[in-house]
């Protein structure tokens, strides 16, 4: 039984059939919606990303599964005319775009988040282009009467401060979104990958992160979200306010430089859910709450971008440093440590026993044998003799 679930669970009718009908509910969940004007406004908006996460890792097979999924969704309460030209409506932007993104990165499509190249164009095919799409493909929808208009995106006038609004958060959810729904869609397909996770992030980490520094972020994070979560009351302060989000900037920057893509992305995601779902407790509600409800979208989705490629640079370069760093300690003929890693290892003990081997045979057997056969020895040697080493000791 075992067996043939690995061998079938990528099929169209297995997971990628079953788990969006799960997983649609829970995303639709976390949307958060207002009332502008003569329409519904999006704030945040989580399907998309789900959508694309399944398409990430399932690819085409997904779309049979997302298509019932909004179908169940739909249909008991709009009618099957509604459900199909919804179906259509949500299909269609994300194969056109997904098609894009696999011709543009070819067979590296589906690697886990943090590639500094598939970053941005992710962020350009599945984000930026994915919701220009979608939006203007919505509103013909409403034009042409498919839709009801106050399901509309842009309303009446489409070049009006709640279009902008709805397209900041569709690429807000978006971007945010997806490397969570990546995550756990992956956890749910391979328990295992659970393990792998954790792994990547901890080796994330900058080296010279300790505890004391996690619980100092965490600290203060949770404060700031506290403080704009939170009611605000008769002697409420500036920090209760649109401003305190400001302040998160610093922090999660501080988060994506120190502490990794992978650790960023997932605390972010979360954190903007709540932050979304929680608006009216730090935009003013006033004669400009429109105008504040779009600066504060607009804040979300740049901070988002920002958190995204700037943990992905940061995280791509303290690879490379340590990649560098690694290479700097292994002779590029034997593939063995030199004298800068005997040096290293020296200097972390007090006392230290250097071991001397000469083989005079080894100069006859390269002369007749080549070059190659001197390198081949010296490497074999080398793991030989680390067998019989203790622990905590290496070979040079």
């Amino acid at each position: 039984m075992k067996s043939w679930y690995q061998r079938n669970k990528n099929q169209w009718w297995a997971l990628p059939g079953l788990l969006p009908l799960f997983l649609l509910p829970l995303a639709a969940w976390c949307n958060t919606f207002t009332v502008l004007d003569d329409g519904r406004t999006v704030l945040y908006y989580l399907p998309h990303a789900l959508f694309m996460a399944l398409m990430l890792i399932f690819d085409w097979a997904a779309l049979p599964g997302i298509a019932l999924a909004i179908f169940v969704r739909y249909f008991p309460g709009y009618g099957l005319s509604y459900t199909l030209n919804a179906i259509l409506l949500m299909v269609g932007p994300l194969a056109l775009c997904w098609f894009g993104y696999r011709v543009f990165v070819w067979r590296r499509y589906r690697v886990i988040f943090g590639s500094l190249s598939l970053t941005f164009s992710r962020c350009m095919w599945l984000v930026l282009i994915y919701s220009s799409i979608f939006l203007v493909w919505y509103q013909l929808a409403v034009f042409l009467g498919f839709l009801d208009g106050y399901y509309s995106l842009n309303g009446a006038e489409p070049l009006n401060i709640r279009t902008l609004i709805n397209f900041q958060s569709l690429m807000v959810g978006t971007i945010s979104g997806m490397p969570l729904c990546y995550f756990i869609i992956r956890a749910i397909r391979n328990p295992s990958f659970c393990r792998i996770f954790w792994l990547r992030l901890k080796k994330q980490f900058h080296p010279h992160v300790h505890l004391p520094e996690i619980l100092t972020w965490f600290f203060l994070t949770g404060v700031l979200v506290a403080l704009m979560v939170s009611k605000p009351g008769p002697s409420s302060t500036i920090f209760n306010t649109s401003y305190t989000f400001t302040l998160l900037l610093p922090l999660m920057l501080w988060a994506a430089m120190r502490f990794g893509y992978l650790f960023i992305t997932t605390v972010w995601g979360i954190s903007l859910i709540v932050l979304c779902r929680y608006f009216g407790n730090y935009v003013p509600d006033g004669e400009d709450f429109a105008l504040q409800l779009a600066i504060t979208s607009s804040c979300w989705m740049v901070f988002s971008f920002t958190i995204a490629l700037m943990a992905a640079m940061t995280t791509r370069q303290r690879a490379v440093f340590f990649h560098v760093r690694q290479l700097a300690l292994i002779d590029p003929v034997f593939q063995l440590h030199n004298l800068r890693a005997l040096t290293r290892d020296t200097s972390k003990y007090a006392s230290s026993l250097l071991c001397f081997i000469r083989i005079p045979e080894l100069e006859i057997l390269g002369r007749n044998y080549g070059l190659l056969f001197r390198i081949h020895y010296k490497q074999h040697l080398g793991m030989y003799l680390s067998q019989s080493l203790r622990e905590n000791r290496k070979s040079v």
